[in-house]
């Protein structure tokens, strides 16, 4: 036989209600860093990507490159904070990752390529 549950205390909150900006903001402590994919991108051409914010330090760019026409791919990218500063960025002639160790913050990418590429955007928390 399986004993009685005491019953709990109600919450203040609706069944289905979602949960409040303070308990969304609550940080777990036991949680492990870890990284988490926040933006991905595609194309073949220069592209600036839309702003994203970083939490963690340090995050990553993991990127492919394809030439079609010919075996020499060159992608480019320069991480810039919203006012256009330069913070980090290189070129690129095969599929890479690469760190950045600034942040936390509000970055965008310009990706500069004549070739197919995609890129994606990690950070670590």
């Amino acid at each position: 036989m399986v004993p009685p549950v005491a019953p709990t205390a109600r919450s203040s909150q609706a069944p289905d209600a979602p949960p409040t900006a303070q308990v969304l903001a609550t940080p777990n402590p036991t949680a492990q860093p870890e990284w988490r994919r926040i933006a991905r991108w595609q194309g073949n051409g220069d592209k600036n990507t839309e702003p994203f914010v970083i939490r963690g330090s340090p995050w990553r760019i993991v990127f492919t490159v394809r030439d079609p026409r010919s075996s020499t791919p060159r992608l480019c990218i320069t991480v810039r904070t919203p006012d256009g500063g330069r913070v980090d960025g290189g070129c690129y002639r095969r599929d890479d990752t690469t760190y950045i160790y600034k942040g936390p913050g509000t970055y965008y990418l310009d990706i500069m390529s004549a070739d197919q590429w995609t890129v994606a955007v990690e950070d670590f928390y």
